[in-house]
């Protein structure tokens, strides 16, 4: 149970079968998680490298599929507006400024993204949100922590943004069709 805990945590599917049947088999040598968990030693540290290797990028890619509304691999303004609009609708419900939202993301895309304010790929969004982490925080470990956070808030953004038609009138809603939690998180 230990494996698969820390494995489903970190989102990583690098834990071999060898590995996994030894847990199973050995409780020597563990980590105490609670009263009724452990897991081997080793493998939390093995799960903690796994996490690392690729885990960043996997939470980038991850966040632009998120803002990537319409799903055509680019963003666009509307979406990055819209989506942001909706996040702060979570934070601060109706007395969120919505316009002060738009004209904020607006430039930020205008100033970091494209000029023109052209859709982008994935390559110009990555370089974007790398060079604001490394200005952030240089720990790989805060790093994973702050995307996991932007991915969060972005799940739920996506939530009230499919739910509400008053967020990002100009933003495309080809996600429309899903309703339901399960529907948005597995699809993003």
């Amino acid at each position: 149970m230990g494996a698969a805990m820390i494995s489903a945590h970190t989102g990583c599917s690098c834990l071999n079968e060898n590995i996994r049947e030894h847990s199973a088999k050995t409780r020597e040598n563990s980590i105490e998680l609670d009263a009724v968990d452990s897991v081997p030693a080793y493998e939390f540290v093995y799960s903690g490298v796994c996490r690392r290797k690729g885990h960043l990028e996997d939470l980038i890619s991850q966040l632009f599929r998120l803002h990537d509304l319409d799903s055509d691999g680019y963003l666009e303004e509307s979406e990055l507006v819209s989506l942001n609009q909706a996040i702060a609708y979570l934070h601060y419900g109706s007395s969120a400024d919505l316009d002060a939202i738009e004209r904020r993301f607006s430039h930020l895309f205008r100033t970091k993204l494209n000029a023109e304010g052209l859709p982008v790929p994935y390559a110009i969004f990555n370089g974007y949100i790398l060079q604001v982490l490394a200005d952030l925080d240089k720990n790989l470990d805060a790093q994973e922590m702050i995307m996991e956070q932007w991915v969060a808030e972005a799940t739920s953004g996506l939530f009230v943004y499919l739910q509400n038609p008053s967020f990002g009138s100009g933003a495309p809603r080809s996600r429309r069709s899903s309703s339901s939690w399960g529907d948005i998180v597995t699809e993003s």
